[in-house]
């Protein structure tokens, strides 16, 4: 950590907005990165150091609300004479997602489906990095568009690489840490487990559809449990890594329940 701390700086700089008070669009646009954490304000991205207390940057390019902030994720080495850059995604309520240069508060991409010209906006209501790898080092936008498209973007060459239209609304999605493959996407009374995601091509598998009913859901235990009953109720048989997968989530909602208990 010493080392990273010595070429990974947040050197000073002088935004040129002064944020305010939040918009309801705002309260899921929260993340933290390797140096910063960036939060929506109102059609704003602002960067603060959470170490000094200060903000760094605040970014300037949405036209509305800020829905969705997102780091990219460097896996590249670095060193001194190769420092990390800090670059982040943002998503708006119009649909709108820019790439950023933060250090620079310059617009490096704009991600817009430019097919629906003409028709309503549709606001961004998640959205996640995936690092590229291998041949395809670019990395890309996974993107959850109000109320049912799920989308994979190529960042570097704002295209579309593929898109799902769900048969009901998605309120938002999660990626399985463990198994790249899977991926989990909530609805107001159920879960959609794709167990087939490739950045390479449209998830096909669209049937594994998951119940979670409102006597499960009171407690931590009965929701995971109510995660591996399926529609179709077939027996199935959970191996030790499945069980490890418990574990580790049931550890985390238990955790996370101690910052936002009410």
């Amino acid at each position: 950590q010493k080392e990273v701390g010595a070429f990974l700086r947040l050197n000073p700089m002088h935004p040129r907005v002064i944020p305010g008070g939040l918009h309801g669009t705002n309260s899921s646009s929260l993340t933290w990165g390797a140096k910063a954490v960036a939060y929506g304000c109102q059609s704003f991205v602002v960067v603060a150091d959470p170490t000094a207390a200060r903000i760094v940057q605040v970014l300037d390019g949405h036209r509305a609300p800020v829905s969705q902030v997102c780091w990219e994720q460097d896996t590249q080495p670095h060193s001194p004479t190769q420092p990390y850059q800090l670059r982040l995604l943002s998503a708006d309520s119009s649909g709108r997602i820019i790439f950023w240069d933060v250090l620079q508060a310059r617009e490096v991409a704009n991600l817009i489906e430019t097919e629906r010209k003409g028709k309503a906006p549709r606001a961004v209501e998640g959205l996640a990095w995936l690092p590229g790898s291998g041949p395809d080092p670019d990395g890309s936008a996974l993107v959850l568009y109000a109320p049912s498209t799920l989308a994979l973007w190529n960042v570097a060459t704002a295209s579309v690489l593929w898109k799902v239209e769900f048969p009901e609304k998605i309120s938002s999605f999660a990626l399985d840490p463990f198994v790249q493959s899977r991926v989990v996407l909530a609805t107001a009374s159920s879960i959609f487990l794709l167990d087939d995601f490739s950045p390479r091509k449209a998830p096909q598998n669209l049937k594994n559809k998951y119940h979670v009913t409102a006597d499960a859901a009171a407690s931590v235990d009965g929701y995971i449990a109510s995660l591996y009953t399926h529609t179709t109720h077939h027996t199935t048989h959970r191996s030790n890594s499945q069980s490890t997968h418990v574990s580790c989530f049931r550890f985390l909602c238990l955790f996370l329940s101690f910052f936002f208990w009410d």
